[in-house]
């Protein structure tokens, strides 16, 4: 090979290095250990803004905190921080060389999860919020979960007892109707 043809191959190889980062669907970031934006690929100038090169990360991720900025540059393992970008809700892996004096920052859209993590945790409340009683029990009629209501009924520590004795109407005949019904079961 000549040493035009390996220039051209090292050139070409390069290009396709540089392409990397601009492949990522998330935000990628290079910085100096001061902050300042050398590189940015797409996503990061879609999210930020076309003119990122020069400015600070500190200040352009409001997360960003004197004091984990020390954590980050003296990490060796991948730092996250969350951090909101209008409605949406990020999370930026930092990952700082210290070879080369360089931080990478990593950032992924974690908007679908968060909205996820809400509504589960609304759901969960759910039993909390109902004035009236309500228990999850095992198939044995073991307690599982029981909401404010029920333990000011049946009394605080309903974990783990068995609703057979905690209702006295319940017999073995009507519990075993309850756990095979596909209905609601008054008792």
């Amino acid at each position: 090979m000549s040493a035009k043809d390996y220039q051209e191959e090292y050139r070409k190889k390069l290009e396709e290095v540089a392409r990397f980062p601009d492949m990522n669907p998330g935000p990628v970031l290079r910085l100096d250990f001061d902050g300042c934006v050398l590189l940015s690929n797409a996503a990061a100038q879609n999210l930020f803004g076309q003119d990122l090169q020069g400015k600070n990360w500190k200040f352009i991720c409001q997360n960003i905190t004197v004091q984990n900025w020390a954590d980050i540059l003296s990490s060796q393992e991948v730092f996250p921080i969350e951090a909101s970008i209008g409605d949406k809700c990020f999370v930026f892996n930092h990952r700082t060389d210290v070879v080369t004096k360089l931080v990478f920052v990593f950032g992924s859209d974690i908007t679908e999860l968060r909205n996820a993590e809400r509504r589960a945790s609304e759901i969960a409340r759910f039993p909390d919020m109902n004035p009236g009683p309500v228990l999850r029990m095992d198939f044995d009629g073991r307690v599982l979960l029981s909401n404010a209501a029920a333990q000011n009924l049946f009394g605080l520590d309903l974990h783990g007892k068995n609703w057979k004795t905690i209702c006295p109407s319940m017999d073995a005949l009507t519990w075993t109707a309850i756990i095979s019904s596909q209905v609601l079961f008054p008792v």
